[in-house]
């Protein structure tokens, strides 16, 4: 392809972009070398660093299945809280005729 540049990842940006540690970078590798993984290897050059064809790695995250995050339960503010709680005592209280 003649114009077109190939982006490539280092270990650490394949890290960073994937949220993993490098003991689970390692092990997708080792898997997928013995045939039992998925994940890309990395793409041979000159010198000891481990690099990745960014397609190679965007095309594999898209491969996975992966089920969205479950929401993050919203906090009340400590206000609506300290209501609620109020509330509840006062209901309580009422029930048990404690005022």
């Amino acid at each position: 392809m003649i114009g077109d540049t190939m982006e490539i990842l280092l270990k650490g940006d394949v890290m960073n972009m994937l949220r993993i540690s490098e003991a689970t970078l390692y092990r997708w590798l080792s898997e997928s070398r013995t045939g039992l993984g998925t994940f890309p290897l990395p793409v041979s050059q000159p010198g000891k660093t481990l690099r990745w064809n960014s397609d190679d790695v965007d095309q594999w995250c898209q491969s996975k299945a992966v089920a969205a995050p479950k929401p993050v339960k919203q906090r009340k503010p400590p206000a609506e809280k300290q209501q609620q709680k109020q509330d509840a005592l006062q209901s309580l209280a009422k029930k048990y005729k404690l005022s």
